[in-house]
């Protein structure tokens, strides 16, 4: 077992908080907090989402979860630049594979919204093919409740996805 009376010293030597040390600064629970806000606000009241956001943003300009949240806060029909935007600097910051495929997917239909179907038929095939998601597997592999959970959240995405493709 390490010896936590080192902790601090470590923090010290290092320049950072102890928190910080097991991924529990201040910072990353503030901009978790702001998006939580902020997400739950994107149905009901999408400006007020935005806003939160926005000032979300003034604080921590290269917060990759506060830049993907605002893609789904934001309009890419009605403000395309902004989406176009938002999304390079998602791509410009993005830790994870998961910010940068949000980041093509919103450039691909803000592109298209802009009416330019060359580039986002370029951005949307620079998407990896993927015939599965977690929540497939996990209806695959797991049994009982938790398989029916999984099955009908996949279900009700899925049917999702294919109103909205139908509607366009």
């Amino acid at each position: 077992l390490p010896d936590l009376s080192l902790i601090p010293a470590l923090a010290r030597a290092l320049n950072v908080t102890a928190d910080a040390l097991f991924g529990m600064d201040a910072s990353a629970r503030e901009i978790e907090a702001l998006r939580d806000r902020a997400m739950a606000l994107v149905e009901s009241n999408p400006a007020e989402s935005r806003r939160i956001l926005s000032e979300g943003l003034q604080k921590y300009p290269a917060a990759p979860a506060l830049l993907r949240a605002l893609l789904y806060a934001g309009n890419y029909k009605t403000h395309p630049d902004d989406t176009l935007e938002t999304a390079r600097r998602l791509t410009a910051c993005a830790r994870d594979d998961a910010d940068r495929y949000d980041a093509l997917r919103f450039t691909a239909y803000a592109l298209a919204a802009k009416g330019d179907e060359a580039a986002a038929l370029e951005a949307a095939e620079s998407l990896p093919d993927l015939t599965f998601t977690r929540l497939t597997e996990l209806a695959f592999l797991l049994r009982g409740e938790n398989r029916r959970e999984a099955a009908e959240k996949q279900a009700r995405i899925s049917l999702e996805n294919l109103l909205q493709m139908l509607e366009q």
